[in-house]
């Protein structure tokens, strides 16, 4: 090894091996020879535009060409560093291996097909080549395998501030997740330089960037002109204008050493190789040099980076929240997509200043807790991204028939190149949600896109930043999957699709009754959830609107105009929906499931309010009568469940002169009253009578509205007469001096 003394004399003009960089031995010439005894030494495969003191090697730093040194150093009979070591471990157990140019064949023999065999990788021993090209498989398998399959473990050794708060803790698990995949040697992006093209008009010389993978090997991208460089065949690495263009259509490539009996197979870098590559005449001419490769950016997060992160630490608990869901949205980018996006670092910084509110914005639509549980989720397994890829692909076909199939969109690859235009670049998590609210908003509205342009403009907004972050700190990655499944499942699950149903109702009323028509772009914030959940929020959306109608009508000191403005300030639907998903927080639902004081389902509740209105209907064809206002207000602060009780037994009552009068006082009777799924059962037995599914009865006679007024103001003008009480005979005069009426001469008794 470099450094050893040895006994060996040099000449200028010998061949020798020189120690190149500490470590690795390379080919020279003896050029000159110093006063001191070292040497200068003229590289064969490398730049010698060096000084010729960045030259200079020690006797220790040189060896003859055919290694006659090495033998006396390291031979079975010396004292060298291969037999101190193998004698100190020759009884532990441990794999053994000899230094230099070939493997000692004890050692290959003493451990061959024994423990861990990661040590073995690219020997040869024998004619069994078939156990090391196993072991050389398993090295590359985390390059060979896509993307869904990789597994990134989580770098926890990161810590750049105290812990001081929840968000803090999340913020560092952040950085640590979007590092375990950054970090990992097989996933930084690196650059290297090509220079010595000669002869030739074209941008060949320059900077190359990592840009992808080609069989199972990175490819490299020219940064300002068009080639390109990429491993062939996995055997040799090549320069063209083309991915993948034969060896003779390459314009440089670097030519391997050939494997030689006995020694160590030579392997193909995973890398470009730095040195010197040959030229392909038939293009240009020169002497070619390729770069080490080395990362392109700064690891992240950069030292700039780091700084505004632990000055947002150290502020307000919303700045904090600020960089828990910028950090997550980066984490989403780093480990729900293909290729690794450029400038992390700049791109945090970006979205956390002052100048940029998308982020700011999106962050505090979401409610504290959600943000924390959706930032602390592991770290996305294989299996997951496996799943989530592959329901992607499964759902396009799908939402492509709900929205119009060929007559709109053309053939399905169309279909499929245009969802892929414009949501590629978006996490998992992003584009899952993305086709899901597409199909809800199908489901809603017939053919909701007239063309593949109006498609791509819906979809296209859902990846603006402010809507694109919001997304990312609201779902996780799992959480998207679980709404894939929801909206799959409607064909086949039975209440999934009544759900739908009590959607369009709940959505029909809003417009019927508050003239409230929410866009498409509000709705996209519905889509975050479950089918079901969706139906819940929207009728305490409804429920909030009526309470706060009854509160404005029932003011006082407030004119019917400003009553009017009040509520149509009060009537905006994204406001509406974001009080609701800013809490998230089951209570609402359990309140309004609960408000008749007996639990009742949510769909049941949903069945319940649309009942309400089947009725009012009813009443109205068949007796030409609404609820007057007062009594609409009484309605409003009543629960649905005993609003819908009560309307039933005015519906059911024999005669009735004042509906509103009797509406009011069923209504205060029934909200007292533990009421659940019963009534339901008495709406479906009172409505299929209605249609005449059950006993035939006469229909009801009606009062004309002139007769019923008159019959009205008579009982209000009635005044008892004060010289005649009410007795158990009827009415009866007042006897002198207050008698009883048994003493009262002429008065009949008993019954008579």
């Amino acid at each position: 090894t470099a450094g050893q003394a040895v006994d060996v004399a040099f000449k200028i003009g010998d061949a020798v091996q020189a120690c190149y960089k500490g470590d690795q031995w390379c080919q020279a010439t003896i050029e000159a020879e110093n006063d001191d005894g070292s040497f200068v030494v003229k590289w064969s495969d490398y730049d010698n535009d060096a000084d010729a003191s960045e030259r200079t090697r020690q006797a220790s730093d040189l060896r003859k060409e055919g290694n006659e040194q090495q033998k006396d150093s390291w031979g079975e009979e010396g004292e060298g560093w291969w037999k101190k070591w193998d004698n100190k471990n020759k009884d532990d157990g441990e794999k053994r291996w000899a230094d230099g140019e070939g493997w000692e064949e004890n050692a290959v023999k003493k451990w061959k097909g024994e423990g861990d065999e990661e040590n073995a990788e690219g020997a040869e021993w024998g004619s069994d080549l078939k156990y090391f090209k196993e072991v050389d498989e398993e090295e590359y398998k985390q390059d060979s395998e896509p993307i869904e399959f990789r597994e990134w473990p989580l770098l926890s050794d990161w810590q750049e501030w105290e812990p001081n708060s929840k968000e803090a803790m999340t913020a560092t698990f952040l950085v640590q997740k979007i590092r375990a995949r950054t970090q990992c040697s097989w996933e930084q992006r690196l650059k290297v330089t090509v220079t010595g093209f000669t002869a030739t008009k074209e941008q060949v010389n320059g900077e190359y960037a990592q840009a992808g993978m080609h069989e199972m090997r990175p490819f490299y991208e020219h940064v300002e002109g068009k080639f390109v460089m990429y491993c062939l065949d996995k055997t040799k690495w090549c320069i063209s204008t083309e991915v993948g263009a034969a060896e003779s259509q390459a314009w440089a490539f670097y030519q391997p050493p050939e494997d030689v009996e006995g020694k160590a197979k030579v392997k193909v870098p995973k890398q470009p190789p730095e040195g010197r590559w040959e030229v392909n005449l038939a293009y240009a001419s020169g002497k070619v040099m390729v770069s080490k490769a080395e990362p392109v950016e700064e690891a992240f997060p950069s030292a700039k980076a780091v700084e505004g992160f632990k000055q947002l630490v150290g502020q307000r608990l919303v700045d904090q929240r600020l960089l828990v869901g910028v950090l997550q949205w980066l984490a989403a980018n780093v480990l729900e997509v293909n290729v690794l996006p450029p400038g992390l670092s700049d791109g945090a910084l970006m979205l956390i200043g002052e100048d940029n509110p998308s982020a700011r914005s999106a962050v505090a639509k979401v409610p504290g807790p959600s943000l924390l549980a959706k930032a602390n989720a592991p770290v996305p397994s294989p299996a997951l991204r496996k799943k989530a890829a592959a329901m992607f692909e499964e759902f396009i076909p799908i939402l492509f028939d709900k929205l119009g199939g060929v007559a709109i969109f053309g053939e399905i690859e169309d279909f499929k190149e245009l969802v892929d235009d414009v949501l590629g670049a978006m996490p998992m998590t992003v584009r899952l949600q993305a086709l899901v609210h597409a199909i809800e908003f199908a489901h809603l509205k017939d053919k909701p896109y007239r063309d593949p342009e109006s498609l791509a403009i819906a979809l296209a907004k859902l990846c603006l930043p402010e809507r694109a972050i919001e997304t990312t700190c609201r779902l996780s990655l799992g959480n998207a999957i679980g709404l894939v499944e929801d909206s799959m499942s409607a064909t086949n699950d039975e209440q999934v699709s009544l759900y739908r149903v009590g959607k369009v109702s709940v959505l029909n009323r809003l417009y019927v009754d508050w003239q409230l028509s929410p866009s498409e772009d509000e709705l996209t914030r519905l889509h975050y959830y479950s089918v079901r959940t969706q139906l819940t929020i929207l009728l305490l959306i409804e429920r909030d609107i009526e309470r706060y109608w009854a509160k404005v009508w029932s003011s006082q000191g407030k004119s019917e105009a400003e009553r009017a403005t009040a509520l149509r300030e009060y009537l905006n639907f994204e406001k509406l929906l974001i009080r609701h998903l800013a809490s998230e927080d089951s209570k609402a639902s359990q309140d309004l499931e609960n408000e008749s004081r007996k639990a009742v389902d949510i769909f049941e509740l949903a069945r319940v309010r649309k009942s309400v209105s089947d009725v009012l209907r009813k009443l109205k064809q068949m007796y030409g009568w609404s609820p007057s206002l007062s009594t609409r207000v009484k309605m409003s602060k009543t629960n649905w469940v005993a609003r819908l009780s009560a309307l039933l037994f005015l519906a059911n009552a024999e005669a009735c002169v004042d509906a509103d009068l009797k509406l009011k006082v069923l209504l205060q009777q029934e909200v007292g009253r533990k009421l659940g799924n019963e009534v339901l059962t008495y709406f479906e037995h009172w409505h299929s009578l209605q249609e005449g599914d059950g006993l035939s009865l006469k229909l009801p006679r009606t009062v004309g509205k002139d007769r019923a007024e008159r019959i009205e103001q008579m009982y209000n003008d009635y005044q008892s007469d004060s010289m005649k009480r009410f007795g158990p005979q009827g009415y009866q005069p007042f006897t002198p001096f207050n008698l009883p009426s048994a003493q009262a001469p002429g008065t009949p008794r008993g019954g008579g």
